[in-house]
């Protein structure tokens, strides 16, 4: 069995996964290895284990109070090396091509309410040039309701200014045209207008240039537009914290509570399947449950109803 891991992690190693997720593969079937020993009294060969040992083992993880997210990460190694095995003719079939993963838990992405994005980006309206360029990300960010990386990948040739669009990049090098706004566009405008002669020496930009530049002049990564959007939500004293793809959970949640169709917001967002975008749904249903709970006299239990 030992070997057999070996040699899987080995076949990983040759097809040039990083030493990071082999040696994460190595503790999790470490972790088979030593409760299949526990609870047979031996390690048991490979063409000897049953989906019920792996059930076994997914359930003792759960037990240990795993979460759903680590048991699924810890199976996916156990399957990887029961097919290994099962390519090289070690054991017929894989004992964990059925166990399946605990289901995980749905969770709501996390938005922030109107007022508090416009906090935000009111608080990111100095005239430094660093306030400019945070000014436009941010702007463009929330008003077009694009992901970080999308972003951060835009050229200064895929932002068309007088029409209010941007062309982005999305999954799959997919290409889409999506409306920026206009507060977007004119932060754009002033923001280009200061950085285009800095970070040109006077001369002409070539329309594949990158559009947001850090401070050494080369184009901004998805972790710079991270810690300045930290930086941004204390400066701002806006107390929800977000990450950049939050923004773009507010663009889609408020477009929805102000009556967009739920397939223009799919197209918006670039998202291939319509199931994708209807989490919103749930996101502004339970915005609806909030503010009844929170202003009408009989949503609390116990509360009296008032008599005129």
């Amino acid at each position: 069995m030992r070997d057999g891991v070996t040699q899987f992690l080995d076949g990983l190693a040759i097809k040039g996964l990083s030493a990071h997720t082999r040696r994460a593969y190595r503790r999790d079937l470490e972790q088979l290895c030593d409760f299949l020993q526990g609870a047979e009294g031996h390690l048991p060969a490979p063409a000897q284990v049953t989906p019920h040992m792996v059930r076994g083992f997914a359930g003792a993880l759960s037990g240990r109070g795993l979460s759903a997210t680590s048991i699924g990460r810890k199976l996916s190694a156990v399957r990887g090396l029961f097919d290994d095995l099962a390519r090289r003719g070690v054991i017929g079939a894989s004992p964990a091509e059925r166990v399946r993963a605990p289901k995980r838990p749905t969770r709501l992405p996390r938005v922030l309410p109107k007022q508090d994005v416009a906090t935000l980006l009111d608080g990111a309206g100095g005239a430094t040039r660093a306030d400019l360029r945070d000014k436009a990300m941010l702007e463009t960010l929330y008003g077009a309701g694009i992901r970080v990386s999308e972003l951060v990948g835009l050229d200064l040739g895929d932002v068309r200014l007088k029409d209010g669009l941007v062309r982005v990049w999305g999954k799959g090098n997919k290409e889409r045209i999506v409306p920026m706004g206009a507060a977007a566009a004119r932060a754009l405008e002033d923001y280009i207008a200061v950085w285009g002669p800095w970070r040109a020496g006077g001369r002409a930009e070539p329309r594949r240039s990158p559009l947001f530049l850090n401070r050494s002049g080369n184009r901004l990564t998805t972790r710079g537009m991270a810690l300045i959007l930290k930086k941004r939500l204390a400066e701002s004293g806006v107390l929800t914290r977000v990450s950049p793809h939050g923004l773009r959970h507010s663009f889609a949640t408020h477009l929805l509570d102000g009556g967009a169709d739920l397939r223009a917001i799919q197209e918006l967002l670039g998202h291939v399947s319509l199931s994708t975008t209807q989490r919103y749904t749930h996101v502004s249903t339970e915005r609806l449950k909030e503010a009844y709970q929170a202003a009408h006299p009989l949503a609390r239990a116990g509360r009296r109803r008032e008599t005129h």
